[in-house]
């Protein structure tokens, strides 16, 4: 599904291959940001200092926090490095601006769908009594590809480059 979206886009990409270095490593870090949210709530579900119901997500706030924290440098360092990468390749780029742009808002949209989705899939393996490692980050990193790719789309016709 993330590849079909990203198709039906393509246009941009073609315009700006520069864009195309952010693809892989953007999917990679949204669901790697998820799952890391993912593996501390289910750690704290099953040692008791997190209870699932009214609360929870105010119990969790200091992680979710901790995620955005963590997307900064992340999505930063991304963007930059996509601007690198690219004027090595020579690919023609939008502009080191527009790119920073580009993966920083939609880091910021990617990094908020991977904290809801971090959060439910723990929650949902806690309560099912699944091994969170097994089921609750696969559960994020898969949601995340779709996910990341339509906040990339996104985050590219806002910026007013597709």
């Amino acid at each position: 599904m993330a590849g079909v979206t990203i198709e039906k886009r393509l246009e941009s990409f073609i315009t700006f291959p520069a864009l195309l270095v952010l693809v892989p490593a953007f999917l990679e870090d949204s669901g790697s940001l998820g799952a890391i949210l993912a593996a501390r709530i289910s750690t704290k579900l099953h040692l008791g200092t997190l209870v699932p119901g009214r609360g929870a997500w105010e119990a969790a706030i200091d992680d979710v926090l901790l995620i955005y924290m963590y997307a900064i440098p992340v999505f930063v360092f991304l963007g930059f490095s996509s601007i690198i990468v690219s004027h090595v390749a020579n690919q023609a780029s939008p502009g080191a601006l527009d790119m920073m742009g580009v993966a920083l808002l939609a880091g910021f949209m990617a990094t908020t769908a991977s904290v809801i989705v971090g959060y439910y899939a723990a929650v949902a393996t806690y309560r099912f009594g699944l091994d969170p490692d097994n089921y609750g980050v696969p559960m994020v990193t898969s949601s995340l590809d779709l996910l990341g790719a339509l906040s990339l789309i996104l985050a590219i016709v806002i910026m007013g480059l597709g």
